[in-house]
């Protein structure tokens, strides 16, 4: 029988989404050795240690007995402070993973669930998230919206 539990990743659960980032970046085959991979892992422990300790990311992960296959991460973007309310924000979510073998088997949308409910329960404003052409339909199931009023800048590209 398939035990699946969903939950907000700790100090120690790093590494592991680190192998989830890898395979989301590098592909779903890519070899979990070598230097590039080591270097990869620790620089994620390094930098995601610190924003989990300033409160900038959370990271969700589904388990399927015992084992992460899926990953996704809230980062958490504070509002500035207006006469509405000191503590608003909103969450943008991002490195959305899950391992080819779990896929269609509904881990990705209880993971997304679990995410919806916490932040109602944060109080957060909303989620936003820029998926691939691809997956618009996964988040549109889930109540997803595409904004009429959102303006988006980018960088041109550096010389």
């Amino acid at each position: 029988m398939r035990e699946i539990a969903f939950y907000i990743a700790s100090n120690d659960d790093l590494p592991a989404l680190a192998t989830l980032r890898w395979r989301l970046k590098a592909g779903d085959d890519a070899p979990l050795q070598g230097e590039d991979f080591e270097l990869f892992v620790g620089a994620f422990t390094r930098h995601e240690r610190a924003a989990q300790a300033r409160g900038d990311c959370v990271h969700w992960i589904a388990d399927v007995n015992g084992a992460p296959v899926a990953a996704m991460s809230v980062v958490v973007v504070r509002k500035v402070t207006s006469p509405e309310g000191a503590e608003r924000r909103w969450a943008y979510l991002t490195n959305c993973y899950v391992l080819a073998e779990h896929r269609n088997t509904g881990v990705g949308s209880r993971l997304l669930q679990a995410i919806q409910s916490w932040a109602k329960d944060q109080a957060f404003e909303c989620i936003i998230v820029w998926p691939s052409e691809r997956a618009f339909p996964f988040y549109e199931r889930s109540e997803f919206q595409r904004p009429e009023d959102m303006l988006v800048w980018t960088a041109p590209p550096g010389d």
